[in-house]
């Protein structure tokens, strides 16, 4: 019930592969378009997996080349538009369908305040792309089904590759540390081609073990907290039960009061340097009586719990796409398992009826 999905997830490196492999057109066609504006402020919109893509693309803008950055909702946009230096600023806007009617009122509203802004969208036909000033195509091709999988992935890929070549452009990074940070997303996408593998196997042979379970939380280092937070919506998606994320230290603080016997706690490790606090955590998880699974490309860590050991391409910004193929995949087989048919919407109607999406 979950094959297009299952297809979706297969085909993502194929896809992270062509859009680096056509990387310098995209350069070439950003550099002519910004050639007049000099960037200090990059603006991201979007809503739901398109929000969490902007998160983790504007983390990568502020550690990779100190860009000043603000990631809202639609709604948060409305509201405060005209808040940077209109002059100096560029406006993301992503929206995979490119349908998004609250995107395209943002995108209204920015334009109007004199800023320029770009359409991120998997359809270069669609109201948004024809809307914004300027167009970036993520080309994943067909996604037909709700919870997004390669078109998420693909448009962090896109926008991170956007943000190398503005920093090159404002001169922020050298030409060797943006060849550096390539190497460093092929050596990703390498890593999350054997962790598809890995993760397949894994929840096949795991998955009924989840179907007792009525809603999960889960924890995540810092630098796994916004993968995890995607993994989270994925699960809730196909799942139809609430699941929470929480970076670790927010979790510390009183969610812990949610521990008890049989609660399901998904935890993430992807940097060493906290792995040893968080193997503590997962052990006072594990003495309390609850069901915990850990998710983790760091080699070696030390649990008791079920353990799901990933491979890591070694930089941090690639975590993302080395992660969530563990939670793409839990999402496809746990909605199989639950007799849930994810490749089609659960309520038909509900866009139409809402005006969310523009025809």
């Amino acid at each position: 019930m979950a094959k297009q999905l299952l297809n979706y997830i297969k085909e993502q490196p194929e896809v992270w592969e062509q859009i680096l492999g056509s990387r310098e057109q995209v350069f070439a066609d950003f550099s002519h378009d910004m050639k007049d504006l000099p960037m200090e402020h990059l603006i991201f919109l979007g809503s739901g997996s398109s929000y969490i893509a902007s998160l983790i693309a504007a983390e990568f803008a502020g550690n990779a080349a100190g860009f000043d950055c603000r990631v809202m909702t639609p709604a948060e946009a409305l509201r405060t538009r005209g808040s940077c230096d209109r002059g100096k600023t560029l406006v993301l806007a992503s929206s995979q369908s490119g349908k998004s009617v609250s995107t395209m009122n943002a995108i209204r509203a920015w334009k109007e305040a004199g800023y320029v802004v770009a359409g991120i969208t998997a359809d270069s036909s669609s109201p948004v792309a024809k809307l914004a000033d300027l167009h970036y195509l993520v080309p994943c091709g067909e996604e037909t089904v709700g919870p997004k999988t390669k078109g998420m992935t693909s448009t962090v890929l896109l926008l991170e590759l956007l943000i190398l070549e503005a920093a090159m452009k404002e001169s922020r990074i050298s030409m060797e540390e943006s060849e550096n940070i390539i190497y460093g997303f092929m050596e990703g996408i390498k890593a999350a081609r054997a962790n598809i593998a890995l993760c397949e196997k894994y929840f096949k042979e795991n998955i009924s073990r989840f179907k007792q379970h009525e809603h999960a939380i889960v924890i995540a280092d810092p630098e796994s907290s916004l993968a995890a937070r995607e993994g989270a919506l994925k699960l809730l998606e196909t799942w139809y039960v609430p699941v929470f994320s929480y970076e670790v230290e927010e979790y510390t603080h009183g969610i812990q009061n949610t521990i008890e016997e049989g609660i399901c706690n998904l935890f993430v490790i992807s940097e060493e340097a906290n792995s040893s606090s968080m193997e503590k955590l997962i052990a006072y998880c594990e003495e309390k009586g609850c069901n915990d699974w850990v998710i983790s490309t760091v080699k070696g860590v030390r649990t008791k719990a079920n353990l799901l050991e990933l491979k890591k391409g070694g930089a941090s910004f690639t975590a993302p796409f080395e992660i969530l193929p563990a939670f793409q995949y839990l999402s496809a087989f746990g909605s199989e398992d639950r007799a849930i048919e994810c490749d089609r919407p659960k309520f038909h109607d509900f866009y139409d009826l809402l005006g969310t999406k523009s025809k």
